[in-house]
């Protein structure tokens, strides 16, 4: 039956350890200059029996730092991360403690051991528990972007009831899963990398400081320069075109006022024999010229703006580029 977090569990991990401290497991042991572990050791006693359970276990750790071993200091650490509701490392240590207790050949040893296997129970009522599978040996897996674990992971990995990520890591390759947990469970993660490729078809990879390098990885600016000139030189020559066109077309209206006023027109029949309408006709198809050159560069400029601003962007997102003028310069690559 699952164990509800911070309820009855909790309540009987609370009592069993009370019990425990006050049966004097933790004695305090006598502090010598001549043994820095014993000290340690003691002054974690001391915390235990002031209440004091953050220096108990700062000091039990410091001791075993010290010396790693002895099942007491183990099974003392496991205890008091447990009082803390620091259920992982308590079941760490719990686990560490239990490999650590002598067979059970005498009654004391067996009730020693059973009391120790349930305390570890209760504890892991309130966790949830990884058993992580890599067949590929020496992998980093890190767990939740901080706890980082080496393969083979042989021991069961604890972690909170919630939501975890787990990453493998070796040279180039990775992989990831992700797991929902509940208190109480168990679960099986397997992670395997993707099968790799023959090694005529892995992508080049240029040295730093290379020109390939620098083509690879930094943004081309000069195809963006020169669209942008040719689309300022289409924009301006458009500009140019269009005043000689309405120039042009100023021209023609003048020619033709001027031989209306003589009493002439330049219809069909009348031009024939007026030399002016020549001239009209001129400033007429010079204006019609100019104003479909105009036209054409327009549309060669707006054509040139959009595929500039295509390049940018793919060019944008291949490679991180700073939009300041610094980094500008310094990424300028032919």
């Amino acid at each position: 039956m699952k164990i509800p977090r911070n309820s009855f569990g909790v309540q009987r991990i609370g009592v069993v350890l009370l019990g425990l401290f006050a049966s004097g497991v933790c004695q305090a042991a006598p502090p010598t200059l001549l043994d820095p572990a014993q000290d340690a050791r003691a002054r974690g006693d001391r915390g235990a029996h002031a209440g004091d359970i953050g220096a108990a276990i700062a000091g039990w750790r410091e001791a075993w730092k010290l010396s790693p071993k002895g099942w007491e200091l183990a099974c003392n650490i496991g205890r008091g991360e447990a009082r803390l509701d620091h259920y992982r490392e308590a079941a760490t240590w719990l686990r560490r403690c239990l490999s650590l207790l002598p067979d059970h050949k005498t009654p004391a040893e067996f009730e020693r051991r059973t009391a120790v296997s349930n305390e570890l129970n209760m504890v892991l009522w309130q966790i949830a528990i990884l058993t992580v599978h890599m067949d590929e040996p020496d992998v980093s897996v890190v767990l939740d972007d901080a706890e980082v674990l080496h393969t083979p992971i042989l021991e069961d990995v604890y972690v909170d009831p919630g939501e975890h990520r787990l990453q493998a890591y070796k040279g180039a390759k990775t992989t990831f899963t992700k797991i929902s947990t509940v208190a109480g469970k168990r679960y099986d993660v397997a992670l395997a990398f993707p099968p790799s490729l023959p090694a005529d078809m892995y992508p080049f990879d240029p040295l730093p400081g290379t020109p390939e390098y620098y083509r690879q990885y930094t943004f081309r600016w000069w195809p963006v320069i020169l669209g942008g000139t040719l689309t300022g030189a289409g924009v301006a020559l458009g500009t140019t075109f269009m005043g000689l066109s309405s120039s042009a077309s100023g021209d023609a209206s003048s020619t033709l006022a001027t031989i209306k006023r003589a009493g002439g027109s330049c219809d069909k029949t009348a031009a024939e024999n007026d030399p002016g309408c020549a001239t009209y006709d001129l400033y007429n198809r010079q204006s019609s010229t100019f104003s479909t050159a105009s036209i054409a560069c327009f549309i060669a400029a707006g054509a040139l703006t959009a595929g500039v601003i295509g390049y940018a962007i793919y060019e944008g997102r291949r490679v991180s580029v700073s939009t300041n003028v610094s980094s500008i310069s310094m990424s300028y690559v032919w």
